[in-house]
């Protein structure tokens, strides 16, 4: 397990997808908010990943 942070996710997926930034940072908003975040807290939330 590796523990990444959750902006850094949205914007690996959001490149995998082809995603421009805005796209990119309305997803990353939208996860933050779904667990009661802050957008200014971009990479204090992580995430466990498998490896």
């Amino acid at each position: 397990m590796e523990s990444i942070s959750l902006f850094k996710t949205c914007e690996n997926i959001g490149l995998l997808l082809n995603a421009n930034a805005k796209k990119i940072r309305k997803a990353y908003e939208k996860a933050l908010k779904s667990i009661g975040g802050n957008a200014f807290e971009c990479n204090l939330v992580l995430v466990m990943v498998k490896k």
